[in-house]
This record gives C-alpha cells, sequence and structure tokens, in this order.
C-alpha cells in the first residue's frame, strides 16, 4: 500500500484533489457536526474536542481517499482498468451529518413525518453517532483500500528479491 500512496501524493492533480476533499469534507462535518452557527448576527463555534477529533481524522480519510481516487481515474483514463469505489466518501457524510437537525429532518418531513418523531429521531441519531461515525470511517477504509488494489492492479511494482542464503564457512 506504500507504493501506491507515494504514487498517489507524487502526483500533483491527486494531491490537489486530495487536499480539496479534506478542506470541504471538514467545513462540511463541522456544519453538519454543528460545530459552526450563526447567533445573534455573529458567527459561533461550538468545538467540543471528541467531535474536533472525528471531524478531522474523517477529513484526514477523505483527502487520502480523494488523492487515491483521482490517482485512479487518471490512470484509467490513461490505461484502461478497474475504477474505484466511492462508497466510503458517502458514507462518511452520512455518518457525519446524521445527527444534524438539517438534513434527516427535512427529509423526513417531506416524507411527512411529524415534528414530534422528528424530535425522537433526532435525538436517537445523537445516542448512536459513534456508531454511525465508526461505520463512515471503515467505510472510508474500505474505499481507500479498494482505491489501492485498483492503482497497484494498473501498475506494476518491482517484487523484493531474496537473495539466497550465503552458507558461512567455518
Amino acid at each position: 500500500m506504500i507504493p501506491v500512496l507515494s504514487l498517489a501524493l507524487a502526483d500533483r492533480s491527486a494531491r490537489l484533489i486530495g487536499l480539496s476533499a479534506a478542506v470541504v469534507a471538514f467545513a462540511l462535518f463541522g456544519i453538519a457536526g454543528q460545530m459552526v452557527a450563526w447567533a445573534d448576527g455573529r458567527l459561533a463555534l461550538l468545538v467540543t474536542p471528541d467531535r474536533l477529533v472525528v471531524f478531522v481524522v474523517l477529513a484526514a480519510l477523505a483527502g487520502l481517499n480523494g488523492t487515491l481516487q483521482g490517482y485512479a481515474i487518471r490512470l484509467r483514463l490513461g490505461r484502461g482498468g478497474q475504477s474505484a469505489g466511492v462508497t466510503g466518501i458517502i458514507l462518511a457524510f452520512v455518518g457525519a451529518s446524521c445527527c444534524t437537525p438539517l438534513l434527516w429532518p427535512a427529509v423526513l418531513s417531506l416524507l411527512g413525518v411529524s415534528g414530534v418523531a422528528l424530535l425522537g429521531i433526532n435525538a436517537a441519531l445523537h445516542r448512536w453517532f459513534w456508531i454511525l461515525v465508526s461505520l463512515a470511517a471503515l467505510g472510508l477504509l474500505a474505499s481507500i483500500w479498494r482505491a489501492a488494489t485498483a492503482i497497484a492492479s494498473l501498475c506494476s511494482f518491482p517484487s523484493p528479491r531474496r537473495q539466497p542464503d550465503k552458507e558461512v564457512a567455518s
């Protein structure tokens, strides 16, 4: 995996895609995770250390995933081969935005769910935050692994050669 990562990080456009994905992911996680709010005409930061660490880790994983995905797509367009999945990115955004009172309640209210039921659903999502974040991180790791294997299948890496064991003359 390290040779694949070094190849992807050596590519300038893949690094730019990864950095952009990390910054956008962190901004979206911060908004969806209610770390940033607008109150009384001012911007309020509601940062807790545990949420900050979770969102930084998820954003870093999204950035690494973006780098690998960008490089895999570039290789695929140039050489042909398998494409890498984006399941991890989707799961990361779902996992991080599950606790926001904006996304899920809006979708559920369009489906006709009452306000009291929405409050219960929002409270349940807050209780499941760590499980959903864990699933999101696992999804991102799976997507990173998938992108790395797709890149490895398109590239040929020299296999390490073992030297025959030499007998020591006594």
